[in-house]
């Protein structure tokens, strides 16, 4: 069944000032005009290509994209081909990470290639742990486009994980809830936390455009603290656990359009951050635009279940959901 989704949230605004339906309409009309794309070079950037490197390809990928950084920034080339990537890639600021058309970067299956930890959000509470595939921490103008592949790889050992996690899970929780100080919080060598496949940590002005992931070990396109982003026209089909297509945390100004996902959980999802850390934090999910999106996974959008810090002006629009339990579901703790 497909269902038509087209919602005005406005959260925490009491019932005696909230506008008419019409002038809501107008505050996203107000938010799509102020919402800014990333600014980089428009210098080219091409990753040396040879088959010995394809098969360890991380290295070349990571030392071409802090060359162009080093240049003040600009459009880092992967060629069509299968990539082996052995590791992290960690994008910096003014970099386009732009895949050619059958170009795939295929991310190694080892979890201990995704170390030394980095401070990431899990499920709503600042950690330690392991480094998603591909993270931007502290970064400005960034953008991942081009029509190629990101594949997590279907025999990631990160995958089982799932039945691994509910002791670490726990503990976090149990941290993030008692305020124990984020530096104190490492789930590095011998736990169990899955990491997201892309991940941007304290961004601003980031483009996500054309492109497809799959094999996520975790929630797939994961903005946190970011603001001023636009994803549109992006493939998401994988099918795993907590596989949600869209996860928007603490984050402001953000375009969701046109993107066509096919989840193992949601299709977008609004969140900002758990319990104690979350309103510790203090950052609320704001001046949000989802529209024209194709989804199909076990809810269409999503709000919640982590939501601490607040979620306010967020507009939905002409969305399609396929196939789900929820169009819309409201999730708390």
């Amino acid at each position: 069944m497909i269902f038509r989704l087209t919602l005005i949230l406005c959260f925490l605004i009491p019932l005696s000032t909230r506008a008419s339906t019409e002038q809501d309409w107008q505050i996203a009309t107000g938010i799509l005009q102020q919402i800014r794309l990333p600014d980089i070079p428009d210098k080219q950037f091409v990753v040396e290509d040879s088959p010995s490197i394809r098969k360890a390809a991380r290295q070349t990928i990571q030392q071409t994209i802090d060359k162009a950084a080093a240049a003040g920034g600009g459009i880092v080339h992967i060629p069509e081909g299968i990539w082996h990537v052995d590791g992290p890639l960690h994008l910096k600021s003014k970099i386009n990470l732009h895949l050619g058309k059958n170009a795939t970067l295929l991310f190694s299956a080892t979890p201990s290639d995704f170390l030394p930890v980095v401070t990431t959000r899990w499920e709503g509470t600042e950690v330690f742990t392991y480094s998603p595939m591909i993270y931007a921490a502290n970064v400005e103008d960034v953008a991942i486009t081009g029509e190629g592949t990101i594949d997590g790889n279907a025999n990631s050992a990160f995958i089982n994980w799932y039945e691994k996690q509910n002791t670490d899970m726990h503990a976090l929780r149990r941290m993030g809830f008692d305020s124990v100080p984020v530096q104190q919080r490492q789930f590095g060598e011998g736990h169990f936390l899955r990491p997201p496949l892309i991940q941007f940590f304290h961004a601003e002005r980031v483009l996500l455009e054309d492109y497809t992931a799959k094999n996520s070990p975790f929630w797939v396109n994961h903005l946190v603290y970011t603001s001023h982003a636009t994803v549109r026209r992006v493939k998401v089909d994988s099918h795993l656990y907590n596989n949600d297509g869209l996860d928007i945390e603490s984050s402001q100004f953000v375009l969701a359009e046109n993107n066509h996902f096919r989840t193992g959980d949601d299709g977008i999802v609004i969140k900002s951050g758990r319990d104690a850390d979350g309103r510790n934090i203090g950052i609320p999910s704001t001046d949000i635009v989802v529209r024209n999106n194709d989804l199909g996974g076990e809810d269409g959008i999503g709000l919640g279940s982590e939501m601490s810090g607040g979620i306010k002006r967020v507009f939905f629009e002409n969305n399609t959901l396929h196939e789900g339990d929820s169009a819309y579901r409201f999730k708390a703790t």
